[in-house]
């Protein structure tokens, strides 16, 4: 498969993102994990929780406590200044917070890909859905399209 897509500024594609989500926050009730959350994971996740979805942040245990103490401060280049308390944001370092997931939103960098394929092989729902954030999408992203047929 040749694998058509397009790329976007990342500030462009977190802004269609946003506005895509609070389109239809009442109409899509699905519980979405975001997978490897960092710096973009993080943002992804926040803004999509702004809009009112129900999140897990799947992220390393280091910064657990940080993001539970602080919250999360969400800004881009159209203003954007957003503030989501930690005690309301669902944070888990387990992998087995995947097993509750519809969606699984993948935006681990792609050295990390492969491990993040084999835990979501390991603790997802059959029926999940799988959507990978991964820039440059040819370096490792064989290692996630290894997740069973259907996702």
């Amino acid at each position: 498969s040749t694998g058509r897509h397009r790329s976007f500024p990342c500030s462009v594609q977190w802004q269609t993102v946003w506005q895509e989500s609070a389109k239809s926050v009442n109409n899509d009730r699905h519980k979405i994990a975001v997978a490897g959350a960092e710096s973009n994971g993080y943002f992804l996740g926040g803004a999509l929780a702004l809009a009112g979805r129900q999140i897990t942040l799947i992220l390393r245990e280091r910064v657990l406590d940080k993001i539970r103490a602080e919250g999360l401060r969400l800004t881009d280049y159209t203003g954007l200044d957003q503030r989501i308390a930690g005690a309301d944001l669902h944070l888990a370092t387990d992998p087995d917070a995947l097993a509750e997931a519809e969606v699984i939103l993948v935006t681990v960098r792609s050295t990390a890909m492969a491990e993040m394929g084999e835990l979501i092989r390991r603790h997802s729902r059959a029926d999940a859905t799988v959507v990978s954030f991964q820039n440059g999408f040819t370096t490792q992203s064989p290692a996630l399209m290894e997740v069973p047929p259907g996702r």
